[in-house]
């Protein structure tokens, strides 16, 4: 009767080892898919950090862009009314001229005060000025484009 005790408890005890063991590879493996998570809970808040940051220079370059459309904008309005400006001392010019040669030679004219060579200056600074603001154009369209 002694012995059937002994190999009942013996069975026991292995059933009870290998229930701990079970429960062991269990728990590692609840550490091991705790620590994924741990991992994975730091990966996303690194991805929502990222997002965050591109979200603010995303507003920051539509801003620029916007600034810059308006630029763009105001400056073609400058030059769009610079021609127009032109185009009108063309026009009236010419007619001066016709109707002063219409006329006949009754009157003294003057010379124009200023010299050919100022003359000359100015012509030159208007046409800078306008290939500066042509120039100024372009970038902005070459930065808008990129």
């Amino acid at each position: 009767a002694v012995v059937s005790t002994q190999s009942t408890g013996g069975a026991e005890i292995v059933a009870i080892s290998t229930r701990l063991a079970q429960k062991d590879v269990i728990l590692s493996s609840y550490q091991d898919d705790l620590s994924q998570l741990r991992d994975c809970e730091v990966n996303a808040d690194n991805a929502e950090t990222d997002a965050t940051l591109l979200r603010k220079q995303l507003a920051s370059l539509q801003e620029e862009t916007g600034t810059l459309r308006k630029t763009i904008n105001h400056l073609k309005g400058e030059l769009d009314q610079q021609q127009r400006l032109n185009t009108a001392l063309v026009q009236r010019n010419a007619a001066k001229n016709a109707v002063v040669s219409s006329e006949p030679s009754l009157h003294h004219h003057c010379p124009d005060p200023r010299t050919e060579s100022q003359i000359d200056v100015l012509k030159k600074q208007h046409q800078e000025e306008i290939r500066r603001k042509n120039y100024d154009i372009k970038k902005l369209k070459e930065e808008l484009a990129a």
